[in-house]
């Protein structure tokens, strides 16, 4: 994708979020025809972008808690409280139990989930671009792609290699066996 192309849908993007205002459940008004399940969320002087995020997110949380819940058993899935020196609410689940030299062990994830950015951000670290989920997703596909023509280059060196390396090693053998038979004769 060219930079010129990615700097237009991210303009298209931009343009599209502050068209849409956003607001929480409460504020929630009827879906827009291209995305018949998405909630739309209005930005008011009363609610702003930060109390929007944190709904959105409260909201994944509760939908992926429910789904590892049925999964693994609500005993098996909390929110925890997690970091050192900057501690974070993630909600942990136990998957597995592992056992490994006679000692049985909690194979546990967390999850974080973050809200993405409707609108350029300039922090001390940085410029933190508006998300392009459509980008987003054809970078992902495109990685996906990318690793597996790697992952076919290497498979298609290796094979090339072993070949070469039986044929040097069966020459090798074939003249190992002639000087043997030389010295019979």
């Amino acid at each position: 994708m060219t930079a010129e192309k990615s700097l237009k849908q991210r303009k298209r993007s931009i343009m599209a979020n502050k068209n849409v205002n956003t607001q929480a459940q409460e504020n929630t008004t009827a879906t827009t025809p291209t995305t018949p399940t998405l909630p739309v969320i209005n930005i008011t002087k009363d609610y702003g972008i930060g109390k929007a995020n944190a709904d959105i997110k409260k909201w994944a949380l509760d939908v992926i808690q429910k789904a590892f819940s049925a999964e693994r058993g609500a005993e098996n899935v909390k929110m925890v409280r997690t970091g050192n020196s900057s501690q974070v609410n993630e909600l942990a689940i136990k998957c597995a139990i592992i056992n490994k030299d006679g000692f049985e062990y909690e194979g546990c994830i967390t999850i974080n989930p973050t809200v993405k950015a409707i609108e350029e951000k300039v922090t001390k670290k940085g410029t933190i671009e508006p998300f392009d989920f459509e980008s987003a997703v054809e970078e992902y596909e495109n990685y996906i792609q990318e690793q597996a023509e790697k992952t076919a280059k290497k498979e298609k060196e290796k094979a090339a290699k072993i070949a070469k390396d039986k044929e040097r090693r069966e020459k090798a053998k074939a003249e190992k066996e002639a000087k043997a038979k030389e010295k019979t004769e």
